[in-house]
């Protein structure tokens, strides 16, 4: 009943005043019960063809997951609900779709605020498929693993050199554009700055842009070089401690076999405490059956000063406990995982393990077990 009412008032403002005529004589195929069409429930209403409202969604996703991690400085052993995130979605008026969600609180902690920030928030209007415009707060995608969702990501964590460049979800305005089949252009202008409280953009920051653009190499491989500049700003509180990202990157499926590269960089920060950056993953997968993927990932990054690197915030500082350095020159390491994708993406257990070195002052080896699970809506 609940359903069917959502339906009947969406229908309504999506017509727009036009008359709403239910016949309820007509017989109605029943489906066979699925369990994971549980995860398409968010999905309240969708007429494209309606003038005024053409979907509405209520959308979330959560992940949780154990860590036992054992380096040469230590052990830590901890179960993290690493992402509660809730919103919404609908798409009106045929070009233009309204995106919002929120973090919420995975301590429960009762004396703070369930809602903990605003993960996104932006408006998109695309009159055609080969133009969008995107005002609000938003990913600047740089490299594969960061412009990709976490819903999506095939590890549990993406790669240490991606998590030191990467920037803070942004409050700005993007545009792409399609010139052909084969090659996409895109640009973003951003605030450099967000609030304290719930992280929306924030006027008290410098700037920062991106370019990217992408080619179809052929029917099995895409190739993508994306940039990021920032005018270091004092008052920028979000973005990369590195005036340039550069990313060179390709995603390819031959079959049951998928490859995803990536070769990046990050210059122009402190050159002490941030000094030039390079590095590269390779991130091989093999789809063993409908519902079992086998994922490999080696990753290198190297600095230019005996600080440049530190240590992934999960889960290998934590393992460092006998005040030994957390910083180093360069990193190697090795993630081998399974992924039983139950209802696809929007449901799967993972399981991986990891081995990780780092020399220079963080004179540092460690193992990182994982298991978890995965699901939005």
């Amino acid at each position: 009943m609940l359903g069917v009412a959502w339906q009947v008032l969406l229908a309504g403002i999506a017509g727009a005043g036009d008359a709403i005529v239910i016949n309820d004589s007509a017989p109605v195929a029943q489906k066979p019960w699925d369990f994971c069409r549980t995860f398409d429930q968010g999905a309240l209403y969708s007429d494209p063809a309606a003038p005024v409202l053409q979907s509405f969604s209520v959308i979330g996703h959560y992940q949780g997951q154990f860590v036992a991690a054992d380096s040469n400085h230590g052990a830590e052993t901890l179960w993290e609900n690493r992402r509660w995130r809730a919103g919404f979605k609908t798409a009106f008026c045929q070009h233009w779709e309204f995106f919002t969600q929120a973090s919420l609180r995975t301590d429960f902690d009762h004396s703070a605020p369930f809602l903990k920030d605003f993960d996104e928030i932006s408006l998109k209007w695309e009159p055609s498929k080969d133009f969008y415009l995107i005002l609000g707060k938003q990913k600047a995608k740089i490299t594969n693993e960061w412009a990709e969702s976490a819903r999506f990501i095939r590890t549990f964590e993406r790669s240490l050199l991606v998590n030191q460049l990467m920037i803070s979800k942004l409050g700005g305005l993007v545009a792409g554009w399609r010139p052909s089949d084969k090659v996409w252009l895109e640009g973003g202008l951003y605030g450099g700055a967000l609030t304290e409280e719930l992280l929306l953009p924030s006027r008290h920051g410098g700037l920062a842009a991106s370019a990217r653009a992408g080619w179809n190499v052929s029917r099995t491989t895409a190739m993508r070089v994306d940039s990021f500049l920032s005018d270091q700003n004092p008052d920028s509180n979000a973005v990369s401690p590195y005036a340039c990202l550069v990313s060179w990157n390709t995603e390819s499926r031959f079959g049951p076999w998928g490859l995803m590269t990536d070769v990046m960089a990050g210059v122009g920060g402190d050159e002490r405490a941030h000094p030039d950056v390079f590095g590269l993953v390779l991130l091989p997968s093999y789809q063993m059956t409908d519902r079992l993927q086998a994922v490999f990932r080696y990753q290198y990054a190297n600095a230019g000063g005996a600080e440049g690197l530190n240590l992934q915030k999960r889960y290998e500082r934590p393992t460092v406990d006998d005040g030994a350095a957390l910083r180093g020159d360069n990193y190697h390491a090795f993630y081998l995982g399974m992924n039983y994708r139950l209802c696809q993406d929007k449901l799967k257990l993972l399981a991986g393990l990891e081995y990780a070195t780092m020399g220079g002052h963080a004179d540092y080896q460690g193992w990182t077990v994982m298991s978890g699970i995965r699901m939005y809506y």
